[in-house]
């Protein structure tokens, strides 16, 4: 899966998560773009983790590590 993290209006990080067949670009339209790069997710009973890698090429912007609490987070609300 393809991921990215944007800032809403309010200075907040929010990731958005979509299918490979979706850009980076795509997925941001005008949002100003944190980071972007590849994610995935592994359930363990009630709990999931999620692991973030590489990089946008269009976007030209990384994962980073910080990125998977993000997207555990969103999980999870």
């Amino acid at each position: 899966m393809k991921y990215i993290i944007v800032k809403d209006d309010f200075g907040t990080e929010q990731p958005l998560v979509s299918s490979e067949i979706l850009g980076h670009k795509d997925m941001a339209g005008h949002k100003p773009v944190v980071s972007a790069g590849f994610c995935g997710f592994n359930a363990e009973g009630h709990y999931v983790t999620a692991s973030v890698w590489g990089d946008s090429t269009t976007l030209n912007v990384k994962s980073r590590p910080e990125d998977a609490a993000l997207l555990e987070r969103m999980l999870r609300s």
